[in-house]
């Protein structure tokens, strides 16, 4: 077995009521199918649309745009929103990564050290030429926690002035990932899991031993993902190994766990391990380590950007291409319990997964390579039309999130130098 952990695991369920706001595109009407998932492999295939024709794709965004901001959405409500310009220095956005809060403003984050943010009618820059941006999440829509590719944590805060500022937070190791049930509940995860205690803590963070489900695991597990809505809708996935080391090769098993904001710190299973002396930390709150597929083993690799909302419902990629999608829902309401379908993954591209994320089982996204955007409606995966032409977008999308309060939906996708955005009616 790779050295490499194999994970990749993200969930979906329903965010916290919003107000809607249409940006530029009229309101649509979907009908919303409540249909249980079959749990045998394979199943029918959905088709790709005829319009959704692979053509090469286009990393460095020198491609013409082939929605103008000025045109109408595509055929499934995606809308093109412009991207800052300059006349005096010219700058392209690769965006990497994008947070939707509550009120419906957007955030999203750039390889290039770019942070922009929707304000409902337009992007802004709020923060220039930093470090290549990788992840993003919002404690509010004044708090921003970020990612770059050298696994270095920073932190956006936004004062009365309405003034940003941005400034690396250190970190006990480096991290891949970073999510939080709340403001005060921040957690960043990579070669350790770390709960962020304040930057007036004594000790800013404290090192968390994750829970496992292997009764021969040696060294423990890892968490690479981290995602949720709030303090009972927050999870994390990752890794566990039966192996002297963690870069050793060895037996490897996925690992999910669910966090519990009411059981006592000083559980067993919450391995609470300061960073500093000090004995167990007071506050309360454990990570449950939750059974995955009794089927048999699941492959996972590298966990990737996640997003959830609820908590009805996990997606995981079932393979290393994602060329399968293993879905679990809760068993008589128990998040501990999951029962399992297998669907197959339609995108324009194969092996092209980049990021995932659902408001609820009969509504989720993938986003990929090659303008890769498809829909999950609680029956099977089908592309999503982003153009309102026969050519398709051959520029990669990162990243997929969004809001939804049972009655509008409020989804974001950003990629290579392109934002869209979709707001409907359920």
């Amino acid at each position: 077995m790779s050295r490499r952990v194999r994970v990749m695991l993200w969930m979906l369920g329903v965010p916290a009521a919003v107000s809607g706001v249409a940006a530029g595109c009229a309101n649509a009407e979907e009908q919303w199918h409540e249909t249980t998932p079959s749990l045998e492999d394979g199943g029918v295939v959905p088709t790709v649309p005829d319009d959704a024709a692979v053509v090469p794709e286009d990393p460095d965004g020198d491609a013409p745009d082939v929605l103008e901001p000025t045109r109408a959405c595509s055929y499934d409500h995606w809308c093109p929103t412009p991207l800052p310009k300059s006349v005096e220095s010219p700058k392209k956005y690769d965006l990497r990564a994008v947070w939707v809060a509550p009120n419906h403003e957007a955030f999203a984050a750039s390889y290039g050290g770019d942070v922009l943010a929707w304000d409902g009618v337009a992007w802004k820059e709020i923060y220039a030429d930093g470090p290549r941006f990788l992840r993003i999440w919002g404690a509010s829509t004044t708090e921003l926690w970020l990612v770059t590719e050298t696994q270095r944590l920073f932190r956006g805060t936004k004062n009365a002035a309405n003034v940003w500022s941005f400034a690396e937070v250190p970190t006990p190791g480096p991290v891949s990932t970073v999510w939080g049930a709340s403001a005060s509940e921040v957690w960043a995860s990579g070669a350790g899991l770390f709960r962020w205690n304040g930057e007036a803590a004594a000790e800013p963070w404290t090192e968390v031993t994750p829970p496992t489900t292997l009764s021969d695991v040696i060294v423990g597990g890892r968490i690479y993902s981290l995602w949720g809505t709030g303090p009972n809708d927050f999870w994390g996935s990752g890794a566990q190994w039966s192996a002297p080391c963690f870069d050793c090769d060895g037996p490897q098993r996925a690992l999910l766990v669910r966090w519990d904001p009411n059981a006592p710190a000083t559980e067993l299973d919450a391995g609470v391990e300061p960073v500093a002396d000090g004995g167990a930390s007071a506050r309360r709150g454990a990570w449950k380590a939750v059974a995955l597929d009794p089927r048999g083993n699941i492959d996972f690799y590298q966990a990737k950007a996640s997003g959830s909302a609820g908590g009805q419902a996990q997606v995981m990629c079932r393979d290393r291409y994602c060329l399968q999608t293993l879905h679990a829902m809760p068993v008589d309401g128990s998040p501990d319990e999951l029962s399992f379908s297998v669907f197959p993954v339609v995108m324009v591209a194969d092996r092209a997964v980049n990021a995932i994320w659902g408001s609820r089982p009969d509504d989720v996204w993938l986003v990929g390579k090659q303008g890769s955007v498809s829909h999950f409606d609680g029956t099977a995966w089908s592309v999503s039309r982003i153009t309102n032409t026969d050519t398709p977008i051959a520029r990669p999308m990162y990243s997929v999130h969004g809001i939804t309060d049972g009655t509008q939906s409020d989804v974001w996708v950003v990629g290579n130098n392109i934002t869209l955005h979709r707001t409907v009616t359920q």
